[in-house]
């Protein structure tokens, strides 16, 4: 019996049984019939690891085997810097040109983005402020959200936070530029839920943004989170809005006996009848990802490979060594943490991290094959 005539149930026990999304891939590639027959999977969120200059693959570590994977980018792909993902799609930007593309470097599909927004600033003298000039330059965009898959077309817009002023702009696909949401304040993370906007700001505080047909913007402010944290993650999970709080301290062990220096999980409520929040204590089955230098994250339901009730937090790479990495892994149930480290071969080993453009690439990213 030929490859291609296997039934799609046999198709299914398989697939069923691959725990990596590497081996997904490999099935899938096997013939046309079973690219179409194998069913949709998800698999446990991947951490990008930095690219190298001229090197054309994109490498992941893959917490569910602790094994680094690297995966050919499309030639148009390449070179570029990471400015975000969302729905297993990236956002790259050439440094030379300023254009933008999304990628989906599993499928090779690709479209176009608006040039990254243009500013205009006045740079002052140190003769004094008169003897200042106005100068133009391209802001750099470090995180996006999308409404839909892109395949959607117009149907998907892209939120996207500028990195140096924190402010948000959007574009549907096909639009020639960036729209300004001019939201008065400092924002740390976006999310898409319950078919709106959200913006989490500086302070804790939650915004909604509602997009019109005409390209109007509404902004709502609703609650603040009741804890202060060094850093806060903002996303989706299951139609509600997380909002994590991390310390960047041994979680629970602070003399005063204030575990508020450990991470705290809150839950939306009620998104449409007037938002409110409630802290998690628990994750349960699930496992949650995030980075240190990005606001976005991914929750996984009994992830193989992984612990349940514990949050996978990807820091920066110390010891002043490309090719090594490290993420903590902070267990909800007890309060440890434990780190485990990722490495891989890399021509840029030993140098200087200051050295490498790349180094600030470290973020979560869930594959999507459609």
């Amino acid at each position: 019996m030929a490859w291609s005539a296997l039934i799609p149930d046999m198709l299914k026990l398989i697939s069923d049984r691959l725990h990596h999304c590497f081996d997904y891939i490999n099935i899938r590639m096997v013939c046309t019939h079973w690219r179409s027959s194998v069913p949709p999977k998800k698999f446990t969120p991947l951490l990008i690891l930095p690219p190298e200059p001229d090197f054309g693959d994109l490498r992941f570590f893959d917490p569910a085997d602790g094994s680094v994977h690297s995966l050919p980018l499309p030639e148009e792909a390449r070179n570029k810097s990471f400015c975000g993902t969302s729905r297993g799609w990236l956002a790259l930007m050439d440094d030379a040109t300023q254009s933008m593309l999304l990628v989906n470097p599993f499928t090779s599909v690709r479209y176009p983005l608006p040039p990254t927004p243009q500013r205009v600033y006045f740079t002052s003298h140190p003769k004094g402020p008169a003897s200042g000039r106005w100068i133009t330059q391209h802001e750099c965009i470090n995180e996006i959200v999308t409404s839909a898959s892109p395949n959607a077309g117009a149907e998907c817009v892209v939120m996207a936070r500028l990195g140096s002023c924190d402010q948000l702009v959007f574009c549907r696909l096909g639009d020639a530029v960036w729209t300004d949401v001019d939201t008065h304040y400092e924002i740390d993370g976006v999310a898409f839920c319950d078919s709106r906007f959200y913006a989490l700001d500086r302070d804790g505080g939650i915004l909604i943004i509602e997009l019109g047909p005409d390209g109007s913007v509404a902004l709502e402010q609703t609650v603040v989170v009741p804890f202060e944290s060094e850093q806060y993650k903002f996303l989706e999970w299951n139609g509600e809005l997380l909002v994590v709080g991390i310390s960047f301290q041994p979680i629970y062990e602070d003399d005063d006996d204030d575990d508020d220096l450990g991470p705290f999980i809150f839950k939306s409520e009620g998104l449409r009848e007037g938002l409110t929040l409630s802290e998690m204590e628990s994750l349960g089955k699930n496992t949650l990802f995030v980075s240190e230098n990005h606001c976005f994250g991914y929750v996984g339901r009994e992830v193989h490979g992984c612990k349940r009730n514990c949050i996978y937090l990807s820091g920066t790479a110390y010891d002043g060594l490309e090719g090594v990495h490290h993420i903590t892994i902070m267990d909800l149930e007890d309060g440890t943490s434990e780190i485990v480290s990722c490495r891989w071969p890399s021509q840029r080993s030993g140098l200087p991290r200051e050295r490498s453009q790349f180094s600030g690439a470290f973020f979560w990213f869930r594959p999507s094959f459609y």
